[in-house]
């Protein structure tokens, strides 16, 4: 009786260990390579988790390199928004923005009182304009036009959109070869000087480019 239990406690050990067997083995670590017991289940865990790992740090440095693509062109993009707004310094007040660079002409006189005429030296400013922008033709130009406070409201928004245009078609004779041209008049809406001085009200009768 002794014996019979023996023999099956030996039988049911073997049948275990057998069935422990086909489950497991010692072979090198999924991961690390070290010689272990591994199991099948263990082992597709951790090849899982070093995928989604190897995935994550991928993701990570796309997105690295993504990032610093970007810093490098909007570097790029200051550097050449800085060297167009030196050039266009020669022709007058330059403000810039991040995408956009403002340039208020600046000449003895750019228009007489209610005027739309052209003088010689603003025709000299105009062909050093076009000389720069088309060094630049990917540029987007509006040619706007301003006046002061003298006369109606409607003379002048009509005023100031005549000089505008009398620019534009200066300089598009003068061989103007950038992207995109157009003109607008603002009339006194955006003075940049007091129009209760003779000073002021000439400075107001300008002209400004927004380039883009």
């Amino acid at each position: 009786m002794k014996r019979l239990i023996v023999m099956t406690v030996l039988v049911s050990l073997s049948l275990g260990a057998n069935a422990f067997v086909q489950k497991c083995y010692y072979g090198k670590d999924c991961v690390n390579g070290e010689i272990v017991k591994v199991c099948d289940s263990k082992c597709q865990a951790q090849k899982a988790a070093l995928q989604a790992k190897q995935e994550r740090l991928a993701a990570q440095q796309r997105a690295a390199a993504l990032q610093a693509q970007r810093e490098a062109e909007a570097a790029a993009r200051r550097a050449q928004q800085e060297k167009d707004a030196a050039a266009l310094a020669a022709i007058g007040k330059v403000q810039t923005t991040d995408d956009e660079i403002s340039v208020v002409l600046e000449n003895d006189i750019l228009f007489q009182y209610g005027k739309t005429d052209l003088s010689k030296k603003s025709k000299q400013t105009l062909n050093k304009a076009v000389e720069l922008l088309n060094q630049t033709p990917n540029r987007r130009l509006v040619i706007q036009g301003h006046t002061d406070s003298v006369g109606s409201d409607e003379f002048n928004m009509e005023l100031s959109e005549k000089r505008a245009k009398a620019v534009y078609d200066y300089m598009m004779k003068q061989g103007l070869q950038i992207k995109e041209v157009s003109y607008k008049g603002h009339g006194e809406t955006k003075p940049i000087a007091d129009n209760n001085t003779k000073e002021g009200r000439q400075a107001n009768r300008r002209v400004e480019f927004r380039i883009k």
